[in-house]
């Protein structure tokens, strides 16, 4: 149960860090309904994991079905059939969003939409760039319907009270990950 929760922390701060990072527009905490929420990038996590019960999930915290990577930053800890494991789920999330920004998710949208643009897309912009950048090897319409059925089925997640709770925490996390970050200790 820990787990899990730590996940949505994670995909929460991680959204709200690499969303600066890449320019997006927030409004408070709660984003334009159209921009990839954390709630989304949770939603990838209950597909790739079937809703958090894969054995890769359970033994190594790979939430995303990550490979070790060849060139790039790399938050894993070891490797498992050459999936890899992390210490924490938090590292997964981590992972994944580095893995998105090396791949150029940003970029992806502004070359759409012009020299002013700011991420205006929602689950399915992320499902196609992740296809895109062969990420996954099904069909696109199976995956984009299986990571909406987890938007769906977890739609309560999307409720104020769920965002002002994070909102309420957020302040603390960034201010316990940037302590972490100036001893070395949490790269962010």
């Amino acid at each position: 149960m820990f787990k899990n929760w730590l996940l949505k922390l994670a995909c929460a701060y991680y959204a709200f860090v690499f969303g600066r990072k890449w320019g997006v527009k927030w409004y408070g905490y709660t984003l334009d309904a159209d921009v990839v929420s954390w709630q989304d990038y949770l939603a990838v996590a209950r597909f790739e994991t079937g809703d958090l019960k894969s054995s890769l999930y359970q033994r190594a915290n790979n939430a995303y079905g990550m490979r070790v990577p060849k060139k790039r930053r790399w938050f894993g800890n070891g490797e498992d059939n050459n999936y890899s494991t992390y210490s924490s789920v938090w590292w997964s999330v981590r992972d994944f969003f580095e893995w998105l920004d090396y791949f150029g998710f940003a970029d992806f949208y502004k070359k759409q939409q012009g020299p002013n643009a700011v991420l205006t897309s929602g689950v399915n912009d992320l499902v196609y760039f992740m296809k895109s950048k062969n990420y996954f090897e099904a069909d696109l319409n199976q995956y984009s319907d299986g990571v909406n059925y987890y938007v769906e089925k977890y739609i309560d997640e999307k409720n104020p009270l769920t965002s002002a709770v994070l909102l309420l925490l957020m302040p603390s996390i960034v201010w316990l990950a940037w302590k972490f970050y100036k001893k070395k200790k949490l790269p962010i």
